[in-house]
Order: structure tokens, then C-alpha cells, then sequence
């Protein structure tokens, strides 16, 4: 079953504010949605690549009424650039008006259950050092910092590099706490 079809535990959430909240696979048709709050057009790309020769998972949290598409995730399976062990947390965004109700936590609890359901025991993500409000998050859901890492990316033929945290959570216990 495709994340978010059917009865799926997985699949809903709750938000913070009480609106509800359901996850599913990300589409093509989801594309220029996405990209209203996704500021890297070619790594929306990679993530749908990815998705489609089964990589990774890239999820889409959908709101309720005419919210559509709040936010957007993707989990790659064979871990990230250290850490091949753990699959990995990669582009956690949410809508900007939407930020601080809870979509992210919830994609980030949704993400966790996933990994969990193929069996490992902890996900890792990489977080920008200067990214203060994102580290609380993911201390908050229980995430610790296992250690820094100069990440060197591409984006079409520019490359660089960033200071970044390796963090790990364990995929079963993400848990959620107030914002507040």
C-alpha cells in the first residue's frame, strides 16, 4: 500500500491547530504546487526522479479544504552522503503561511513511520548549522546531534559546500511536542 491510501495509520494526522492533514506519494500533477514553497526547482526534480526509479519516497502533506498541497518531504533510502547505514531525512518544506502549525512536525512523524515500517531503527538527517528553528524542531521530536559535516552540493553546474549537523532519531519513538 502507497503511503497515505487507504486506512493507513500513517497516512492522517492531526495538526497542531486540529485541521487535519493526509499524506500520499507525491505526483507529477503536484509539481507546480510544490514548487510555490520549494525554492530549488532542479531538486524537486531529483526528488521526483528519485521517487520514480524507487530510491526514495518523497511524500506530500495535503490540507484540508482548499489548503492542497502544505508541504512536502522525501526520505532516500540508501542513506545519505555519510551515513549509508540509516536512510535519510532530506527536504523537509513546508507553505511559509503555514509554518508553525505543526505540518512539519507531522510530515517528519510521518516520514519516521515509514522508515520504521521497512524495518530500520533510526533515520539521520543534515541540517544547516545557521538553521536555529529547524535544530529545536528536531530536538524536539527527539532528534539528538550526533555531529558536524561539510555537506558539498550541486545545483545544475554550480557546486559548494555548507556547514551542516548530522542528527539521528529513532524511526519508531519521533515523537511530538507543543511548539509552543
Amino acid at each position: 500500500m502507497a503511503s497515505g491510501e487507504g486506512a493507513d495509520p500513517a497516512g492522517a494526522a492531526e495538526l497542531q491547530d486540529g485541521d487535519p492533514a493526509v499524506f500520499r506519494d507525491a505526483a507529477i500533477a503536484d509539481r507546480e504546487t510544490v514548487l510555490e514553497f520549494w525554492p530549488h526547482p532542479e531538486r524537486l526534480d531529483r526528488r521526483f526522479a528519485a521517487a520514480a526509479d524507487g530510491s526514495e519516497t518523497f511524500v506530500v502533506a495535503v490540507g484540508s479544504g482548499e489548503a492542497g498541497v502544505v508541504g512536502a518531504a522525501s526520505v532516500r533510502w540508501g542513506g545519505g552522503c555519510d551515513d549509508t547505514a540509516r536512510p535519510m531525512l532530506y527536504g523537509v518544506e513546508v507553505r511559509p503561511d503555514l509554518r508553525g502549525r505543526g505540518v512539519g512536525s507531522a510530515l517528519i512523524r510521518h516520514v519516521a513511520q515509514l522508515v520504521a515500517d521497512r524495518g530500520f531503527a533510526e533515520v539521520s538527517l543534515e541540517v544547516e548549522v545557521g538553521n536555529a528553528g529547524a535544530i529545536r524542531l528536531y530536538h524536539r521530536l527527539g532528534f539528538v546531534t550526533v555531529g558536524p559535516h561539510r555537506h558539498v552540493w550541486r545545483s545544475g553546474s554550480a557546486t559548494g559546500s555548507t556547514d551542516v549537523l548530522i542528527m539521528h532519531g529513532r524511526a519508531a519513538t519521533v515523537r511530538a511536542t507543543p511548539l509552543s
